[in-house]
């Protein structure tokens, strides 16, 4: 079951009744992260897959039920996928850029990519985050909106929820720097396309101390098995269960082994998804 924080320390108890759990998270880690950082982002850039698929389905329902008739618009508008990157807008009085990304198991690292943009155009605080919900069929004929384990094309990965939100900063140093974000569609050999990654950033496999990788094939393991000694392999599964945006969840344990083992270089390798690759390299600032 999904580890749920005290929504109450920043959401009212009205507020939650019109939330499903992805914007309940969202908003959650937005609105903590904000605190902690103490900082009010000049733009919020939110990463997910599925959006609101529980919402989305009673959306969908409703429509079937009303046979034609005047529909609410409040189920749609709390079924979007920019309800995440919305509610916490509003929550915050943000008037600044606001935009969701939905690519896949490649939307967070989409959205650092944006990020790294919005840097170049004068911007100097960047609220960055992902939330995606699990979607449970009641019954089992009951149909789902997505289907994780077609996608995936692994039916043993166990489907979960999650959310992370980071506050990148461009002027004041942080915890780690993100050195580079780098995606490839249709991949058709992670090895090359790793070690070109790593040559373009003048980083040498042997310098990088630690990757966690996201994997849903063999393929994947045995190019992390190829550069990597086993040391240094950090199985994010271990520590979550499967979803779309869990690479974001994959940084914040990278920053977490970083600190923990005085770490210069970590990698977070995203093939989760067999034709999509994700890579992203930090440094540490410590």
């Amino acid at each position: 079951e999904l580890v749920a924080p005290d929504y109450s320390q920043y959401l009212s108890v009205g507020q939650m009744r019109r939330m499903g759990d992805a914007v309940k998270m969202g908003t959650f880690s937005a609105l903590e992260c904000i605190e902690t950082s103490g900082e009010n982002p000049d733009c919020v850039i939110i990463g997910t897959a599925q959006g609101c698929p529980v919402s989305t389905k009673k959306f969908l329902e409703k429509i079937s039920n009303q046979n034609g008739k005047l529909l609410s618009p409040t189920p749609f508008i709390s079924s979007t996928h920019n309800t995440i990157a919305g509610n916490i807008s509003l929550l915050t009085k943000n008037k600044g850029y606001n935009i969701t990304h939905t690519q896949g198991s490649l939307s967070f690292e989409h959205a650092l990519i944006d990020a790294q943009m919005q840097f170049s155009e004068g911007r100097n605080s960047i609220l960055v985050g992902t939330s995606d919900e699990e979607e449970v069929s009641k019954t089992e004929t009951e149909p789902i909106i997505f289907d994780y384990a077609v996608r995936t094309n692994n039916y043993e990965l166990i489907n979960g929820t999650g959310s992370s939100c980071f506050m990148l900063n461009n002027k004041k140093p942080g915890l780690a720097e993100i050195i580079d974000v780098e995606v490839f569609g249709l991949v058709e050999d992670t090895s090359i396309a790793t070690q070109e990654f790593l040559k373009n950033n003048k980083v040498n496999i042997n310098e990088i101390d630690a990757v966690c990788y996201i994997h849903s094939q063999d393929k994947s393991l045995k190019v992390i098995e190829g550069f990597f000694p086993e040391s240094k392999h950090v199985d994010i599964h271990d520590y979550s269960k499967s979803y779309q945006t869990m690479s974001s969840f994959g940084l914040q344990l990278a920053v977490d082994q970083m600190k923990k083992n005085n770490y210069k270089y970590v990698l977070v390798f995203n093939n989760l998804i067999e034709d999509n690759l994700g890579l992203i390299l930090i440094k540490s600032s410590l």
